[in-house]
């Protein structure tokens, strides 16, 4: 966690990736940049994919400025939303018409943070919720109109040195936001419960989430309405904990990531791109597998991220696979240098397939997939 600094609890973060959590940094090369809504210069696709019968191909329709970590999805709007913040310069909040492919964008309060821990959903009513580290903004997509409330760093009944600049996470930042029927559960870094923001923004005190759970890095909502919640990011044990219940122990080499649901299962998301599924009825951890999403109609995505791909299954049985580019890049791994006391960085080189950091699939079957370290938003077309 070298790379965060932290002043009186607030995060103020240089750089801090899910790369950077697993000690590999790739300096990424020969990247080309393309306005919104526009391709590369003498290439309209990012890559093809193919079946026995169909040929189809993702093209890009949004460059960002700068990484987004997830997108939310308003499926009674066809609108697919995301976030950009960054330590200095505007943040910005967007909105991508999943039927036209056109771009809106609402300006964010400044945060002066890198975005790291911004989460962003869509409620059930069509608001849009964007957490920031101690600010919690409302978007009315009817109206355009955002509303905001903001939290104090010190909070009744947090863990004792919540505040204490020498912990490994300090501060009570917001570090996840779970959509509800009134408005949105927040949990905080080092508060044991969670806390309920309505949607005229009035706040109360929620749930007991358990001192281990103080700071969950995601919240997910199960079928059955069993509320979930995965461990802060300091805590490698990846063990899930059932809002009121038990605690799922984790199955993962790598800590979780995220929460999300897919039908009748509830996943963790891990680093690496595989996922723990739990199951909805019995509770448990089950085997790894590739991260998953489906649709009201049947049609099922699958990304593995070790082989660079993403494969579209549809109901009638038919299949595709979209291979991902290649990218050039720099490995670190050299140790310690003794005299700076930094990493060393040396000279071999890897090439990977282009990460995945999200991607949703529409009522149609296509996929829209954050790519490039989450600096693009891409469309695969059925």
């Amino acid at each position: 966690m070298s790379d965060v600094r932290w002043s009186t609890g607030i995060m103020k973060c240089t750089h801090l990736s899910v790369a950077a959590l697993l000690g590999l940094t790739l300096a990424l090369t020969g990247c080309q940049a393309v306005a919104p809504g526009s391709q590369p210069a003498g290439s309209d696709d990012i890559a093809t994919a193919a079946s026995a019968t169909t040929t189809a191909s993702a093209d890009i329709v949004l460059d960002l400025p700068l990484a987004s970590n997830e997108v939310a999805v308003d499926p009674g709007k066809g609108t697919i939303w995301l976030a950009t913040v960054q330590p200095v310069g505007k943040d910005t909040l967007w909105a991508v018409d999943m039927h036209t492919g056109d771009v809106r964008n609402f300006d964010l309060p400044d945060a002066d943070y890198n975005g790291y821990t911004t989460h962003i959903r869509a409620g059930e009513d069509g608001a849009v919720w964007v957490s920031l580290p101690y600010e919690l903004v409302r978007l009315d997509p009817e109206t355009g109109k955002l509303t905001s409330v903001q939290f104090a760093e010190k909070v009744d009944g947090a863990l004792p040195g919540a505040l204490d600049a020498g912990s490994t996470l300090p501060g009570t930042w917001l570090s996840a936001v779970l959509p509800d029927e009134a408005g949105v559960l927040v949990a905080r870094n080092n508060v044991p419960y969670l806390t309920q923001v309505n949607a005229d923004m009035t706040v109360s005190r929620g749930a007991d989430a358990g001192d281990g759970y103080a700071g969950a890095a995601d919240l997910a909502r199960g079928e059955d309405g069993t509320i979930y919640l995965l461990p802060p990011m300091d805590d490698p044990s990846g063990a899930v904990s059932i809002l009121g219940g038990s605690t799922i122990p984790g199955t993962q080499d790598l800590a979780p990531q995220r929460l999300f649901v897919d039908g009748s299962t509830v996943s963790m998301l891990s680093a690496d791109g595989t996922t723990t599924v739990i199951s909805d009825t019995d509770h448990h951890a089950g085997a790894h597998e590739l991260w998953t999403r489906t649709n009201a109609a049947g049609t099922q995505v699958q990304y593995d991220a070790a082989a660079g791909t993403l494969v579209r299954r549809a109901a009638d049985g038919s299949q595709q696979e979209l291979q991902l580019e290649h990218r050039t890049g720099v490995t670190s791994g050299g140790g310690i240098d003794p005299e700076t006391g930094k990493q060393r960085v040396e000279d071999s080189t890897v090439t990977v397939p282009d990460r995945v950091t999200d991607f949703v699939v529409a009522e149609d079957g296509t996929v829209w997939f954050l790519r490039h370290d989450g600096t693009q938003l891409a469309r695969w077309n059925p």
